[in-house]
């Protein structure tokens, strides 16, 4: 199959994250894959790393015509078959290019948001135009559906994110340090919940911890200001190979104050079979089951937080049992292999159920 991946967004995150496994995965079985979107360092960069090209586009509006047209050329000169997008923006300009070049061309769009569905004609223009839109979880294909779009049901799938390592590091399940090691890694911005992690840090009763912090965004300066003070915690900056950073943790803490669609930081902890603490809201539930493989705690609550970092601090047995049973779930539920074989079903035209 010939595939253009559109990144939605200039900056490196989850979402990114995901275009990216999915592609090198889809090159390993020898699949082409051409990568658009807009003007990025830290896409190009990545993207250059493992030497593939990049086109980029304004995607400035809901049908840019330069966006269309550098588009429409890579699909006539590649003779592209599907065009797998990560916004609706994007995915009118997917369409528009599937219309005008005539081509039997899929379109199809992740949605990595939890948010409604507009309803409008535009979008119904779109949902006629569009092959599939893939949920990555249960709660943000109902979110979408809640104000009940012109969406044909047999265009709707839900595939749960994965995270792809072609090697794993090494799974520790203990650190040798004295100090026990709390890992947070993402987007450094407040509704991440990284403010109510610092918080939750100095209300902690067991002082022998050391949360080490990972990641960018508006709060970086503030954070590494916190770090510079001393104590115990350590901003350790954007890590390009987070599964060696996660690897000297002990315990993943992801206290987001928004629903998230499908937290891939939690699946990073999980893989290495490292306990996390994470929030109630969004759609850990669907695979994170309190106290058994994970600990879910309501959003914006740093006492529970600080509660739980120390729970788990103070009975290496449980942090233990957590640990091994989010590897087992990860291994036997969220592993790449299952992700990609459904998310291949898809892009080769087979349907697979809602």
């Amino acid at each position: 199959m010939k595939i253009i991946e559109i990144f939605a967004s200039q900056t490196w995150g989850g979402g990114e994250q995901y275009v990216f496994d999915l592609s090198r995965r889809l090159l390993k079985d020898n699949h082409f894959v051409f990568f658009a979107g807009k003007k990025s360092e830290a896409v190009e960069r990545r993207l250059a790393a493992i030497g593939q090209p990049f086109c980029r586009l304004p995607l400035g509006w809901y049908f840019g015509a330069a966006s269309i047209w550098k588009l429409a050329k890579l699909v006539r000169k590649e003779k592209v078959e599907v065009i797998h997008v990560h916004h609706f923006k994007a995915a009118f300009v997917a369409v528009a290019v599937k219309l005008l070049s005539r081509r039997k061309i899929k379109v199809i769009l992740t949605r990595h948001l939890v948010r409604k569905g507009k309803n409008n004609l535009l979008y119904r223009f779109l949902y006629r135009h569009i092959d599939h839109i893939i949920f990555v979880s249960n709660l943000a294909k109902q979110k979408f559906l809640s104000v009940q779009p012109a969406l044909s049901p047999e265009k709707i799938a839900v595939i749960f994110n994965s995270i792809y390592a072609e090697e794993r590091e090494k799974t520790v399940f203990e650190n040798t340090n004295a100090a026990l090691v709390i890992g947070f890694c993402g987007r450094l911005e407040k509704e991440k919940g990284v403010e109510i992690l610092l918080q939750a840090i100095a209300l902690c009763k067991n002082k022998n911890i050391k949360c080490l912090i990972a990641g960018n965004g508006t709060l970086e300066a503030e954070i590494k200001q916190i770090s510079q003070n001393g104590g115990n915690i350590q901003y350790v900056g954007f890590q390009e190979n987070i599964q060696k950073f996660i690897a000297q943790t002990d315990i993943g803490v992801t206290p987001s104050l928004v629903e998230e669609a499908f937290g891939l930081a939690n699946l990073e902890f999980m893989m290495q079979g490292k306990p996390v603490i994470t929030t109630s809201n969004g759609a850990q539930p669907e695979y994170i089951t309190h106290n058994k493989n994970g600990i879910l705690i309501e959003p914006n609550n740093p006492q529970a937080l600080a509660y739980y970092i120390d729970y788990l601090t103070e009975n290496p047995e449980k942090r233990m049992e957590l640990g091994k049973n989010a590897l087992q779930t990860f291994e036997e539920e969220l592993n790449y292999e299952i992700f990609y074989e459904k998310m291949l079903k898809i892009i080769t035209n087979a349907v697979i159920p809602a």
